[in-house]
């Protein structure tokens, strides 16, 4: 009956990492249960569904940890560590790069579930500013930022 009401609710699984394992193991006693059909706990059902969905489905609120470039001689790696484990809210399911040369208005942008990404055929003598970010299912967490110059003969400095 309670999945009847609120089908999309068994989107929530154990599996996941949530901050309050009470609450879970609350709803899914719900849903598991038909022991109280009045009107209160059909109530009660939505508050807990929202409480979940708004409090356990949020984006990152810290970008990656430690994000640095290596200089190479014909690319620009460019490395970070995880999201600060307080601050993921939910299974981390990718990051997002989005570099751009400074003066150019053309983005370009990277998808990974890695914790790297090489930049490569960069423009000699230009500025590239650097943009991470962690994203769950409920969407993009907080930017990381780092920036490096180009020098010719494809060496860069950071």
């Amino acid at each position: 009956m309670c999945s009847d009401i609120f089908p999309w609710r068994l989107s929530v699984s154990r599996s996941e990492q949530h901050s309050s394992r009470k609450t879970v193991s609350f709803e899914e006693q719900i849903m598991s249960t038909d022991k109280y059909p009045s009107i209160f706990s059909r109530q009660m059902e939505a508050i807990v569904y929202i409480t979940l969905h708004v409090f356990l489905y949020l984006v990152p609120t810290k970008p990656p940890d430690n994000i640095d470039a290596t200089i190479l001689e014909t690319f620009v790696e460019i490395r970070w560590g995880e999201v600060p484990k307080g601050s993921r809210n939910g299974e981390i399911l990718g990051y997002r790069i989005t570099y751009y040369q400074e003066g150019n208005k053309t983005y370009q942008r990277s998808e990974t579930k890695f914790f790297s990404v090489q930049l490569k055929s960069l423009g000699k003598f230009s500025q590239y500013h650097i943009e991470i970010l962690a994203y769950t299912r409920a969407g993009d967490g907080k930017v990381g930022n780092i920036s490096f110059k180009t020098s010719d003969d494809s060496k860069y400095q950071h």
